[in-house]
């Protein structure tokens, strides 16, 4: 359950503010340097009129709940307020936009070299829950509490297949700074579902103040990203050779080194193959290739046109995101250096 958006309730002629449930949405975010404790990068977003600060309680069942936050800053958040296309990843985008309305708080502009270092990063929520991070350099008010951000960053730290999906109006926006905090998770309860009790601080702990939902949060920042630039190539005796590259959660920005860290305890991938809905065949591989045999191609698939996908396998969390590959049989077989080469360089979600 998410709380998308409220109103502030009326106040009365010459009488006190009322205090409305905070609007809140619960966040679990991906590793990034600096932020790489996994029950940390669960984390909250709070708005409320007046701010009074805000208290998060959680509990494993519906009663005995433990305060695990205590909010003093204010989100800065809102919702679309125009439909939002899915866009690519790994490119500035230029002439695309977010149009946001805030509920309170304001944006500004970046120089690029400031947004490569973290600054203007916001998220969007997919229709299926899930959270895109993109991050933009222009950000125009053009009207009361209204935004045009422009010049994109979108599918930020792995989160290039919820970047595909299209976002409607309200979809619930956040901008990631100081006021988006840890909710207070614990390591022993990371990918468990709880009871999370949320509401004005200082007040009672009632359903006037207070809203519960269920969330379970930590395994995002545990769950290996999709790995990149798929390729396939075909021999001269129809064997289908396929190739990847593998992507890091931990420390894999460094220019130094031959190789990004592994970040598991052993390099192990799922590979799929799909035609249409049905599942041919998956099998388990412990490095960045695979070979499909002819024999096995025909037998399973004839000359049917068919869908690679392969994914790196977490010690907790199971198969992390998978990359997709779309793959025409028919390709030439040539010799040598000469071999045709298919690589599709966008990102799709599992099957």
């Amino acid at each position: 359950m998410f709380a998308d958006k409220g109103e502030t309730p009326p106040r009365p002629p010459g009488g006190p503010a009322l205090d409305m449930e905070p609007v809140f949405h619960f966040v679990d975010l991906p590793l990034w340097p600096g932020a790489e404790d996994p029950a940390a990068q669960f984390r909250i977003a709070c708005h409320a009129k007046p701010w009074r600060g805000v208290a998060v309680y959680a509990s494993p069942s519906n009663d005995g709940f433990a305060e695990r936050a205590l909010i003093g800053e204010r989100a800065i958040m809102g919702e679309l307020t125009a439909p939002l296309a899915g866009g690519p990843s790994g490119r500035l985008i230029e002439g695309q936009f977010v149009e946001v309305v805030l509920y309170s708080g304001e944006l500004q502009s970046r120089p690029l070299v400031q947004v490569l270092n973290g600054a203007n990063t916001g998220l969007l929520r997919s229709p299926d829950g899930r959270w895109e991070i993109f991050q933009f350099l222009d950000a125009e008010e053009v009207g009361l509490n209204r935004w045009r951000l422009g010049r994109l960053l979108r599918g930020q730290l792995g989160t290039e297949a919820a970047a595909l999906d299209d976002k409607p109006v309200e979809t619930p926006f956040i901008l990631l700074d100081s006021g988006v905090v840890s909710a207070g998770l614990q390591a022993s309860e990371l990918g468990l579902e709880l009871s999370w009790r949320v509401g004005a601080a200082g007040k009672a702990f009632s359903d006037e103040f207070f809203e519960t939902v269920r969330q379970s949060g930590g395994l995002r920042a545990l769950r290996p990203l999709s790995p990149v630039h798929l390729g396939v190539m075909r021999s001269l005796d129809g064997d289908m050779s396929f190739t990847w590259i593998r992507r890091g959660r931990i420390d894999a920005d460094s220019w130094l080194g031959e190789d990004i860290p592994l970040g598991e305890d052993r390099e192990a991938y799922r590979v799929e193959i799909w035609r249409d809905d049905t599942l041919v065949r998956s099998e388990q591989v412990s490095a960045p290739a695979w070979n499909y045999g002819f024999a096995e191609r025909r037998a399973e698939l004839g000359d049917d046109a068919f869908r690679f996908c392969v994914a790196m396998i977490g010690a907790k969390t199971g198969p992390g995101d998978f990359a997709v590959l779309d793959v025409d049989p028919n390709l030439s077989g040539k010799s040598g250096s000469d071999l045709e080469k298919y690589e599709r360089l966008s990102q799709q979600d599992h099957a």
